[in-house]
């Protein structure tokens, strides 16, 4: 470690504590921006406790009443005595330059405590007991911690917050637009949750090979048109992935794809499907041994932020569990991590999940909430929980697999709209892929603002 004096501005911890004695609008910025640890010198720490706790409860502030304060807890000779307040009042040069000072002092904390994580990083990385996935989660929670402890303080008054909330829907009215975020690219399904919205955690739940894997897919493949796309498999491979993808984007067989029956004319186009594919901003992996923190990692190091991002699945996850901590417990903490990162990057996250057998045992066979396996705490972090349901598959358990067939998309939950509601759409298993229905009889939802997707196979491409 460097041998030097911890970063830190005693001028400007003298000018924002004198500015506050003089100016309550200095002592209400001083009390919106620091806290008690900001301070370096723990005299000026003490004057800050005993000047938030005078604002807290209204006190008039003047050089009289925080010396009566300081005297009272017994703090004044402690804070340097009544000459060292007049001392701080006098060494002010612009009361008005408060915010400033301000930012002054929180810079250096900021950068004491991040010489502190440095110090725990590097205790970490020489423990090697500590798994490197669990190493990479404390250290990066360490520097969160020094950074986020610093820097809390509102970004922007209410007013402000208002003018833009009314801006985006004034623009949305113009513009006619039903969607608030990126398109699934199933009209239905972006009818009922207007799209996939930046910041918010979507739970993608399904029995065993229903389709959670090919819905997610072909969701991905979307919005791989609009903007870079981070996809994570713990489940299947990347080959097998790409298969589906050409099966979906080709309508081909996913059986003969992968078996090599193809016709020259279907090659033709498998070769096709293949090249447009490798043009998109996919990044795909495939590693089994994937953490929360090594996807948040990848996140964080974009130089463009991403569209979306896919995790299949939330079980399969390396979980690290802590002393004391059951599954339910890590489960949980892991769909919490993933609500904090769409948050922390403006990124929609979809992140598959198992459902208990109860499902099968339960007349009808529709999925519920309290079906979501392993942890109750996966609803309470989840935006939005969809689930989907095939009533064929339940119907012909033993028989043939079901090539196509109708399904649905049931949103369980919406944090920003209407709960138990359903998307119907069309599932072509044979190829992978879900597509738009129109009800017979019906009005089809309305078509996807962004537009179709750009076909592969049109003479153009």
């Amino acid at each position: 470690m460097i041998d030097a004096i911890p970063p830190q501005d005693l001028e400007c911890e003298q000018a924002i504590l004198g500015a506050a004695l003089q100016n309550g609008h200095a002592l209400e910025i001083m009390g919106m921006k620091l806290t008690v640890r900001d301070f370096y010198r723990p005299q000026h720490a003490e004057l800050f406790t005993a000047l938030a706790g005078m604002a807290e409860r209204k006190d008039r502030v003047d050089l009289l009443t925080v010396q009566s304060c300081l005297r009272d807890r017994g703090q004044l000779e402690s804070c340097g005595g009544a000459g060292y307040l007049v001392q701080l009042m006098n060494c002010v040069p612009a009361p008005s330059n408060a915010d400033y000072y301000a930012k002054v002092v929180l810079d250096k904390a900021v950068r004491r405590r991040l010489i502190g994580s440095a110090a725990e990083i590097q205790r970490l990385a020489f423990d090697d007991e500590q798994e490197i996935e669990e190493v990479e989660e404390k250290a990066a929670r360490s520097i969160r911690s020094a950074i986020g402890e610093c820097l809390v303080s509102p970004n922007g008054h209410f007013p402000e917050h208002v003018d833009a909330a009314l801006k985006v829907v004034a623009e949305r009215r113009l513009g006619n637009r039903y969607l608030t975020g990126v398109s699934t690219g199933l009209s239905a399904l972006d009818y009922h949750t207007r799209g996939l919205n930046p910041g918010e955690l979507t739970v993608l739940a399904a029995s065993t090979s229903m389709g959670k894997t090919t819905l997610a897919l072909n969701i991905a493949r979307s919005v791989a048109e609009e903007g870079a796309v981070l996809l994570y498999s713990l489940e299947m491979n990347a080959s097998d992935l790409i298969c589906r993808l050409i099966a979906a984007d080709t309508g081909i067989d996913l059986g003969a794809i992968r078996g090599g029956n193809l016709s020259m004319s279907d090659m033709d186009r498998v070769e096709r499907a293949a090249t447009y594919l490798k043009k998109l901003p996919i990044t795909l992996e495939d590693s089994g041994n994937v953490s929360v923190a090594r996807i948040r990692n990848t996140a964080r190091g974009m130089e463009e932020r991403p569209a979306l991002i896919v995790v299949d699945y939330l079980q399969l996850l390396n979980l690290s569990q802590g002393k004391g901590e059951n599954r339910a417990q890590v489960v949980g903490q892991a769909a919490w991590a993933f609500k904090e990162l769409a948050r922390e990057i403006k990124c929609p996250i979809i992140l598959l999940s198992q459902l208990n057998r109860q499902v099968v045992s339960r007349d009808g066979n529709t999925p519920n909430l309290s079906d979501l396996r392993e942890s109750g705490d996966i609803e309470n972090h989840a935006d939005n929980v969809w689930f989907i349901y095939c009533p064929d598959y339940y119907r012909k358990p033993e028989g043939p697999m079901i090539r196509e067939c109708e399904a649905s998309i049931i949103i369980a939950k919406q944090r920003q709209g209407a709960r138990n509601v359903t998307a119907a759409v069309y599932f072509q298993a044979f190829c992978t892929r879900f597509c738009n229905l129109a009800r017979a009889g019906g009005p089809e939802p309305p078509a996807p603002i962004q537009g179709e997707l750009h076909d592969p196979f049109a003479e153009d491409a």
